[in-house]
């Protein structure tokens, strides 16, 4: 029997080890950067506060901006691309504080897919491992034949 190998849909983004724990990190670094940053605007500290937001705008745009250049590159825009253009109008609408939020945002749903994404591989590969290499064949007499898994086609009695 043959198996289609699964090609995950990567729509421009990797899904490769490690992925989930760099999309972590940047999660944690947008989210800390823009908290502190705001806090920091809210508080008179101007400078250190755009600073810090202009952090979380390059933490959070890392894995959007890859997502976005490799669409275009195949396909067109997609919605990494409008986010990114929604989330850096903002700061240059004035409103960083709400842009770097959303890129927060966008990039904790890209942590959590990555993660479920690789542990549900990881799921399946431990499956895999569980499939027989031989089974028994019936056939139309009632008698039994071990026979390679490669061998079944569909219709066989096993």
């Amino acid at each position: 029997m043959q198996h289609a190998e699964a090609q995950p849909s990567h729509n421009g983004h990797s899904h490769g080890a490690g992925s989930a724990r760099l999309a972590a990190w940047l999660t944690i670094s947008c989210a800390i950067a823009a908290l502190s940053g705001w806090w920091l605007l809210d508080n008179g500290t101007v400078v250190a506060g755009r600073w810090l937001l202009l952090v979380a705008y390059i933490s959070g745009s890392w894995l959007p901006l890859q997502s976005a250049l490799a669409s275009l590159r195949e396909k067109g825009p997609d919605i990494n691309l409008l986010m990114l253009l929604a989330a850096w109008g903002s700061a240059l609408l004035g409103n960083p504080v709400e842009g770097a939020g959303l890129l927060f945002l966008f990039t904790l749903s890209a942590a959590l897919e990555s993660y479920t994404l690789e542990r549900a591989t990881r799921s399946i590969d431990a499956l895999t491992q569980l499939r027989p290499d031989t089974v028994t064949r019936v056939d139309s007499a009632g008698n039994e034949q071990q026979v390679s898994v490669d061998e079944i086609q569909p219709g066989d009695l096993v």
